[in-house]
């Protein structure tokens, strides 16, 4: 009879140390790594170039890290690209998510966007409530309304692709325009 219940109180203190050892493994390696790992308020981050220039920069009122899938949460973001010989291009939003080892910035309402005129450039801005930034491409997306202008052109559109480095403008989905009279 002793021995069925130091057996039976052996088992069960087995069972209660793999229960445990459990849920501490499904808590590092499940859901522990969802939740952020750290926080940065009022932060600026600089990306450089292989050649040490600056390319582009992402401020913001606070930055969230998700361990899980690496990825970043940003407050009131700010991105300001950097190309040489070009005005920057100043890029807010009211949030913003930066994935895929900083290859993709999702920037989520209340989008602005604006380049100041330089060259024979006129100025640009556009509005959209949603806009994907590709920075190793130069290149910014949306399949959301936009609402642009360049100098005194005024353009609305359904979605837009822009290369930065082509200057080409793509625009879709019921394009309206508002052009100013050529002076002849």
């Amino acid at each position: 009879m002793l021995v069925a219940a130091s057996g039976a109180l052996a088992l069960g203190s087995f069972w209660l140390l793999q229960t445990m050892q459990e849920r501490n493994n499904s808590d590092v390696h499940g859901k522990a790594h969802s939740k952020p790992d750290y926080y940065v308020e009022k932060f600026n981050f600089i990306r450089l170039s292989k050649t040490g220039e600056v390319r582009y920069n992402v401020s913001g009122e606070k930055l969230i890290h998700y361990p899980i899938d690496d990825s970043y949460e940003i407050t009131s973001p700010i991105v300001q690209g950097l190309t040489p010989h070009q005005a920057p291009m100043i890029v807010s939003a009211k949030q913003a998510k930066i994935e895929q080892d900083r290859k993709k910035i999702h920037l989520i309402d209340n989008v602005q966007m604006q380049r100041a005129a330089y060259g024979k450039n006129k100025k640009f801005d556009l509005k959209t409530q949603y806009l994907l930034i590709l920075p190793e491409q130069d290149m910014m997306q949306t399949n959301q309304k936009v609402d642009a202008t360049l100098g005194q052109s005024v353009v609305t559109a359904g979605g837009m692709s822009l290369n930065n480095k082509t200057h080409e403008l793509h625009l879709t989905n019921g394009v309206r325009s508002t052009l100013p009279a050529s002076n002849r």
